[in-house]
């Protein structure tokens, strides 16, 4: 089964900022593809919640471009609404200054 998604308006916003900046888009799809389609991410997205971890709704960040990789998306599941929510992408300093 694959899920709904939607984005947030900071998110576009993001996205239009990775643009300018020649940002390879094809990993945010892969990654959103399989976000939405309940695959197993491999270790390379480092996939872990953010804190607080009691936070409801629960918020995880993927790393996309390999290990090293400053790239990160922010995200948080909609269960009973079968839905993925995309906040936030970019550096971590682009998110969390």
């Amino acid at each position: 089964m694959v899920l709904d998604y939607r984005t947030t308006k900071k998110f576009d916003k993001d996205v239009k900022k990775l643009i300018k900046r020649n940002w390879k888009l094809s990993l945010l799809e892969e990654a959103m593809t399989k976000l939405l389609q309940e695959e197993v991410l491999g270790k390379e997205y480092k996939l872990h919640p953010l804190e607080p971890k009691n936070k409801i709704p629960k918020r995880w960040d993927i790393h996309l471009g390999g290990e090293k990789s400053d790239w990160i998306v922010v995200f948080y599941y909609e269960p009973s609404k079968k839905l993925i929510v995309f906040e936030r992408t970019g550096t971590h300093s682009d998110i969390f200054r």
